[in-house]
């Protein structure tokens, strides 16, 4: 939900940090369908870029999406590590919204 009195957007996620099936597993946050819809319209190839913030630790990163139409969010191995957070565990997250980085450009320079 978006912080008031801000002159960003800001999103609070809140939930239960789950690793994907497979070898090397990610652990995510998953956003809920109308969320995901709504931050799509800033999405390049899918990706939302944002920086985020578990407790004290902040990396910049982007919103990915799941293949059902919404997004998560990665919690990477030192942020997990840092926050002492693991699969089942409900997890805070603070987003906010980073400009996207320029498009390739295509052809000859």
């Amino acid at each position: 939900m978006p912080e008031q009195g801000s002159h960003e957007a800001v999103d609070h996620l809140t939930g239960e940090l789950e690793r994907l099936p497979g070898v090397g597993g990610w652990y995510v946050l998953r956003l809920g369908p109308a969320r995901s819809q709504q931050l799509r319209a800033g999405a390049r190839r899918g990706f939302v870029p944002v920086a985020a913030r578990v407790g004290g630790s902040a990396w910049d990163t982007s919103l990915m999406p799941m293949g059902d139409g919404t997004l998560f969010l990665a919690l990477p191995a030192h942020v997990r590590r840092a926050e002492a957070v693991d699969e089942g565990d409900q997890v805070r997250a603070v987003l906010r919204p980073r400009e996207r980085p320029p498009a390739p450009r295509r052809g000859r320079w």
